[in-house]
């Protein structure tokens, strides 16, 4: 996971120029491609935007307004889902897309992120330490009004999260056990 996260950030320091305070919309199923692709973001200080995988057209394209990325990372399994909004999503924003996964492509334009992995090298080069105050995720939730909103979670407030987190897990193993 470290050498693929590494791969990740240097390919996306080097090839797309993102540095710290970028956005990066990430619109993809859970697998462990997912994790490391975020970890390599993170390492630069770009912003994960996470977008629900069950958008489809008119919200997917608001997330993706709203969330204003430089760039639209997306799995192969929500390839037609992408496809089917492409051209709107350029229409409104200037955004590029990179489609990561092994399954043929539906469309040659879009630059396949395993083909890119593969030419990069393994040892983070670009790494840009960045504190705690930085923005982490946007995530996007579903508000009580049916209105797709984002939150804002900080580099400190995650880490925070992790530690009460493994503070309730270590509390569970001691006393229900």
């Amino acid at each position: 996971m470290e050498n693929y996260s590494n791969k990740i950030a240097n390919v996306f320091a080097t090839k797309y120029g993102l540095k710290k305070g970028d956005v990066v919309a990430l619109f993809m199923e859970n697998k462990p491609e997912f994790i490391g692709i975020w970890l390599g973001l993170s390492k630069l200080g770009v912003i994960s935007a996470l977008l629900n995988t069950n958008l489809r057209r008119a919200p997917l394209i608001h997330c993706i307004k709203v969330a204003d990325p430089k760039i639209v990372i997306y799995g192969d399994e929500l390839e037609t889902e992408i496809l089917d909004s492409k051209e709107n999503i350029l229409a409104e924003i200037g955004v590029k897309f990179v489609r990561q996964g092994n399954a043929a492509p539906k469309s040659a334009e879009i630059p396949q992120l395993e083909a890119l992995l593969k030419s990069s090298s393994e040892t983070l080069t670009n790494f840009n330490k960045c504190g705690g105050r930085g923005t982490f995720l946007l995530p996007y939730f579903l508000s009580f009004f049916c209105l797709i909103t984002q939150s804002l979670i900080s580099n400190s407030s995650f880490f925070l999260l992790v530690v009460i987190d493994i503070l309730m897990y270590i509390y569970t193993v001691i006393f229900f056990s």
